[in-house]
């Protein structure tokens, strides 16, 4: 229960849906907990890209997944989506510890570093960079975790040497539900053939619980941890 001992979690999102493929299930309990839950989402629709409809679309979803969670506070930093390669890093390692200062969590979820989608890993190396072990204790934090996305952690074709490593499973028997409820109002990202639909949310959630003989679970891997 070391992740869910904490007192505030922030997820770190690369685009939105993100936080509810990878960790909907454990921001469900967390919050059933007492813990404070924040959303952290690092980009936007890209208007180069989507149309206005489509954004209009993408943003009343977006309120009502924060309702639905009961999120005590969602930062937006509005970087165009698939093109954060054309973003200095320096520029949003600054604007995530920003996020990190307005929040002060003890505990961060990210993506993980081999996703396929570069927007994921990019997030990941510039949360790791605002996050360096030396500066844990001056920004208060105390845990930090990459999540498994469905459809981005698991058909990783590069950086075999970083293959996910679950080595903390959190049992969402309970609140897979509720994960997959707050998906659905997703209607711009549900895919009726691919892997992001409701229907593969449950066999996932399912398969990872099958070592412990839970109805379904989520996987996490724990990146940095400090004790007092």
């Amino acid at each position: 229960m070391v992740l869910l001992n904490s007192k505030k979690i922030l997820i770190v999102a690369p685009h939105a849906d993100d936080e509810t493929l990878g960790a909907g299930g454990l921001l469900i309990r967390a919050k059933k907990m007492g813990i404070k839950i924040y959303w952290l989402l690092i980009t936007s629709p890209n208007k180069n890209i989507f149309s206005r409809e489509y954004i209009n679309k993408h943003e009343i979803q977006i309120k009502k997944v924060k309702k639905f969670y009961g999120f005590s506070g969602l930062h937006k930093l509005h970087y165009p989506s698939a093109d954060l390669e054309q973003i200095s890093k320096a520029k949003i390692i600054n604007s995530i510890q920003e996020g990190i200062k307005k929040y002060e969590p003890d505990t961060i979820i990210l993506p993980h570093i081999a996703d396929a989608h570069s927007d994921h890993y990019i997030t990941h190396v510039c949360c790791m960079a605002a996050c360096k072990i030396f500066k844990l204790n001056s920004m208060g934090l105390k845990k930090i975790y990459s999540m498994e996305v469905l459809s981005e952690t698991d058909i990783f074709t590069s950086k075999k040497d970083y293959q996910f490593q679950p080595n903390t499973w959190v049992d969402i028997s309970n609140s897979l539900n509720d994960k997959i409820t707050a998906f659905k109002f997703y209607k711009t990202e549900i895919q009726k053939d691919g892997p992001r639909s409701p229907e593969r949310i449950k066999h996932q959630a399912q398969y990872n619980g099958v070592p412990l003989g839970w109805k379904a679970a989520e996987r996490f891997c724990l990146l940095n941890s400090i004790e007092d």
